[in-house]
C-alpha cells in the first residue's frame, strides 16, 4: 500500500508540475499591484500611504505590530562608511543639501545596541567588548525579528510621540544571543556592504527590465568599534556594521522560514519566476544555495510591495541545471529535510512545490547574458575599496560603470547624485 500511495503522489506532483509549466507569462502591463497578495486584507491593515518610506510612525505600527519595548546603548566610535543620503532626505522631507547633518541624524538615531547584546559573558563568544556612550533610548523589537529593531528618529521632537517616525535598523542584538547562525544578534560589516549594494544594483537592473517593482529604501551602513563571528566555531573576529532601512511592514503568517510567500495564485507563482530569470541574464540570483536540487527563489516583500533582505543573493557565472519555488504550511523541520533530501519534494504532504522549472523549459537562463553580465561585482572581495579609496568612492565606481555597461542614464538614479 505504501508503494501504491506513493506513486499516487508522485503521479499528481507530475501533474501539476506540468500544468504549471505550461502558465502564460505575465504581461508587464500587468505587474503593478501584482505581488500584492502579502498585504492580506487591505481595508483591515490600512491605507497604502501610511506603508510608504518615510511615513511609517510610531502610533500606527504598534497598532498592527505586536512588539515589545526595549532599552537600548548607544555606542562610541561610530561611522557611516557607505549611505544615501538623497534617499534618506527625499523620504523623511530633510534638506539633501545638508550632507553633514543629514549623516549626523543617521547616527543620533540609530547607532544603538540593544541592552541584551551588552551581557560582558557574551565577550569573546558573540563578540568583542562593546563600549557604550551613557546615553540611552527605548527602541522597539516586533515579534519575530531577530537581530534588527526599531528606532524612533531624534529629529521628530516636535511631534507627539505617537506621531514620530520610524527607521529600521539591522545589526543591534538579540534577545538571547549565541554562536548559532545568524542568531549572534550582530551584522558583519561584509553583510552590511552587500545587503546596501544588492538593494541599489537590484534598482538599475528592474529599471532596465521595465519592471514595476521597487526596492525597499536603505540608507546608510554603519561601522561599529565592535566584532562578531560568522561561525560557530570560531572566535569573535569580523568588523561588525549596522544597516538602516526604512521602516516597514513584513508579510507576517505569509512568509515562511525560507522566505517565500505561500502563494495561491498561479500568476503570483509565475511572475517571481519571471523575475528570478530576469535577474539571471545579469548574473545575479536570489538562491543562497549552489547545489544542483537548492536553487530555491528566495524573494521577500514588505507589505507595500517592495524587495528587501538581499543577504541570501549573489553574482555567479553560471547556474545549476533547474530551480524551484516552494510553499510551505508549517514545519521547519520538513524544509532541512528537504535542503538534504529533494527526493521528498513529491511525497510530504504538507510541503509542495509552487513551481519548476528546469534547464530543459524554454526560458531557462544557465548562462548570463556575456553584455550584460555584471562582472565587476564577482569575488568575495568585490566591494572593498581598494588601498587609498574609501567605500563610498569604491561604491561609486561600481555603480556608475553598472550605468555606463546597462546603457542607461546616471540622472535617472539619485542615489548616484553624489557621484561625479
Amino acid at each position: 500500500m505504501s508503494v501504491l500511495r506513493d506513486f499516487c503522489f508522485f503521479f499528481l506532483f507530475l501533474i501539476t508540475s506540468a500544468c504549471t509549466s505550461r502558465s502564460t507569462p505575465v504581461d508587464q502591463t500587468e505587474q503593478k499591484g501584482l505581488l500584492g497578495w502579502l498585504r492580506g486584507d487591505e481595508q483591515s491593515f490600512g491605507d497604502s500611504e501610511s506603508l510608504r518610506p518615510g511615513r511609517v510612525v510610531r502610533g500606527e505600527f504598534l497598532s498592527r505590530v505586536e512588539a515589545r519595548p526595549e532599552v537600548a546603548h548607544f555606542l562610541e566610535n561610530v561611522e557611516v562608511v557607505l549611505a544615501d543620503p538623497e534617499a534618506f532626505a527625499r523620504d523623511f522631507g530633510l534638506n539633501p543639501n545638508d550632507q553633514e547633518g543629514l549623516l549626523g541624524a543617521l547616527i543620533d538615531c540609530c547607532s544603538y545596541m540593544v541592552e541584551s547584546q551588552l551581557n560582558r559573558d557574551l565577550i569573546g563568544v558573540t563578540n568583542t567588548e562593546i563600549r557604550t556612550t551613557g546615553r540611552t533610548t527605548e527602541v522597539l523589537r516586533p515579534i519575530g525579528y531577530g537581530r534588527a529593531s526599531v528606532a524612533t528618529v531624534s529629529f521628530d521632537d516636535e511631534r507627539t510621540l505617537q506621531k514620530r517616525r520610524l527607521l529600521d535598523v539591522k545589526g543591534t542584538g538579540w534577545l538571547n544571543p549565541s554562536r548559532a547562525s545568524h542568531r549572534t544578534g550582530l551584522l558583519t560589516l561584509q553583510e552590511g556592504l552587500k545587503d546596501f549594494y544588492f538593494s541599489k544594483l537590484l534598482q538599475i537592473v528592474l529599471a532596465k527590465e521595465k519592471r514595476d517593482i521597487k526596492v525597499l529604501p536603505t540608507y546608510a551602513v554603519i561601522a561599529i568599534d565592535v566584532k562578531t563571528t560568522t561561525n560557530d566555531d570560531r572566535d569573535p573576529a569580523e568588523p561588525a556594521a549596522l544597516l538602516v532601512r526604512a521602516a516597514h511592514y513584513r508579510g507576517g503568517k505569509n512568509v515562511n522560514l525560507s522566505g517565500i510567500p505561500y502563494m495561491r495564485e498561479p500568476s503570483q507563482v509565475q511572475a517571481l519566476l519571471e523575475l528570478e530569470l530576469a535577474l539571471r541574464k545579469y548574473g545575479i540570483t536570489s538562491s543562497a544555495r549552489e547545489g544542483p536540487h537548492d536553487q530555491i527563489v528566495n524573494f521577500q516583500f514588505s507589505r507595500d510591495d517592495r524587495l528587501l533582505d538581499f543577504g541570501s543573493y549573489h553574482l555567479r557565472p553560471q547556474f545549476a541545471s533547474g530551480l524551484v519555488l516552494l510553499r510551505s504550511r508549517q514545519n521547519s523541520a520538513t524544509w532541512k529535510e528537504f535542503v538534504k533530501n529533494p527526493e521528498v519534494l513529491g511525497s510530504v504532504s504538507w510541503f509542495s512545490p509552487a513551481r519548476l522549472v528546469t534547464s530543459r523549459e524554454e526560458g531557462f537562463v544557465s548562462k548570463p547574458n556575456p553584455e550584460l553580465f555584471l562582472a565587476h561585482f564577482m569575488g568575495e572581495n568585490a566591494l572593498i575599496p581598494p588601498s587609498g579609496s574609501t567605500h563610498q568612492e569604491h561604491f561609486c565606481s561600481l555603480m556608475l560603470k553598472t550605468v555606463r555597461q546597462l546603457e542607461l542614464q546616471k540622472q535617472s538614479f539619485d542615489f548616484l547624485d553624489a557621484c561625479d
